[in-house]
């Protein structure tokens, strides 16, 4: 077994920004789940920058690039989706 596909096309991470990618993995976890996934929401999101004391514009700038990201994600999962 050789390595995915997807591990080999990844785009390389700037420097300082695997703990963005790390967070997006934990409160990817939070979504709900249904007929569909849904976004990760507010509360998961207001709770972890919380537990990890992110405020301001640290915050802001946290919660931005995870919505980009969970964006990125579902828009991704449905054009699997509709493939099958």
């Amino acid at each position: 077994m050789g390595v995915p596909r997807w591990a080999i096309d990844a785009p390389e991470l700037p420097m300082g920004s695997e703990c963005i990618y790390a967070s997006y993995w934990e409160l990817d976890s939070c979504r709900a789940i249904g007929w569909g996934s849904g976004p990760i929401p507010w509360s998961a999101l207001h709770d972890y920058c919380l537990a990890h004391e992110i405020d301001g514009a640290d915050r802001d700038e946290f919660e931005y690039l995870i919505r980009c990201m969970d964006h990125a994600h579902l828009k991704y999962n449905q054009s699997q989706a509709a493939k099958e």
